[in-house]
């Protein structure tokens, strides 16, 4: 949640966002949300960048 709430409030954004729970949970690296999310296809590495593209 630290991760999601730093990148959210360095967005300028006063709500944590899906995109940065997701990228919260990537940087953590391990467990269950890792892997779901890199069974799901996504590339943990990039998925910071692209989020960060959408905004």
């Amino acid at each position: 949640m630290s991760v999601a709430e730093t990148r959210s409030e360095q967005n300028g954004s006063e709500y944590i966002d899906c995109d940065d729970l997701l990228v919260g949970l990537s940087r953590v690296g391990c467990g269950v949300a890792a892997a779901v999310l890199t069974d799901a296809g996504f590339d943990l590495a990039a998925l910071d960048v692209v989020s960060a593209d959408a905004r």
